[in-house]
């Protein structure tokens, strides 16, 4: 008869151990495995650092934070591999689950352990974003972007998105002193912009958080855009996590 008779867990830099005691006719091994903890590495590193606007209307910065080595290591050495990735996400949010989803669809690293840092991050954005909707419905983007999107500033109709650039240029948006709003949807930066020397730009690593027309509360809505980088042959990583209304 063959059983368990313990299982102790301990932690060896970044592996997991497991010290399992099996019983087999009244004699006890011993079995020592090691485990990549690749689903726990991070998470203090990429904790947030929070940003306390002047302007209730301007907290757009929702963790204000330095790049993560371990995740610029992972993203240049997979950067010609990566491809844009899309999902839905509702009701109930798995973590568990999506990691094992992102872990399965993005490219292996030469150090397996970096790449578990990015998914971590990722999953770790996602369920804080999914927490703070009204719906439970999300959709979750990495995008590889190599073209301008959207040069204009604007205003989206959804009710929040959360954005955070791993890698490249930036979000760009405006604080609503800065905002000319009868110049909105018609096609002129210049009729929009108060002053150009007062465009916010995000850093690398630095999460938004841009609510839109369907926030509510009388909310008008962020006005940004993408910074322009096809000129400068320039690509980003940029990821993309939106609250759906249905």
């Amino acid at each position: 008869m063959l059983h368990s008779t313990g299982l102790n867990i301990y932690r060896l830099g970044n592996f997991n151990v497991f010290l399992l005691q099996v019983t087999c006719n009244n004699n006890i091994s011993s079995y020592l495995l090691l485990q990549p903890n690749c689903k726990k590495v991070g998470m203090n590193i990429v904790q947030n650092n929070q940003y306390k606007p002047h302007n209730l209307f301007d907290n757009v910065v929702l963790e204000n934070r330095k790049a993560v080595p371990e995740i610029e290591a992972y993203l240049n050495n997979t950067f010609d591999q990566l491809k844009s990735l899309d999902y839905f996400i509702d009701d109930i949010f798995d973590a568990e689950e999506v990691f094992e989803v992102l872990d399965e669809d993005l490219p292996n690293s030469s150090y397996d352990a970096n790449k578990g840092y990015f998914i971590n991050d990722v999953v770790r954005l996602s369920e804080l974003f999914f927490k703070r909707t009204k719906s439970k419905k999300i959709r979750l983007k990495i995008e590889i972007v190599k073209t301008d999107m959207c040069r204009l500033f604007h205003v989206d109709n959804y009710r929040q998105r959360l954005l955070c650039t791993y890698k490249g240029p930036g979000t760009e948006w405006l604080n609503n002193s800065n905002v000319n709003r009868k110049g909105l949807g018609k096609g002129c930066n210049e009729s929009i912009v108060r002053n150009f020397d007062k465009v916010n730009k995000a850093s690398e690593f630095e999460v938004l958080l841009l609510r839109g027309l369907k926030y509510g509360r009388d909310h008008l809505g962020i006005v940004h855009r993408s910074p322009p980088i096809e000129n400068q042959s320039k690509k980003r990583i940029l990821l993309k996590i939106e609250e759906l209304d249905h």
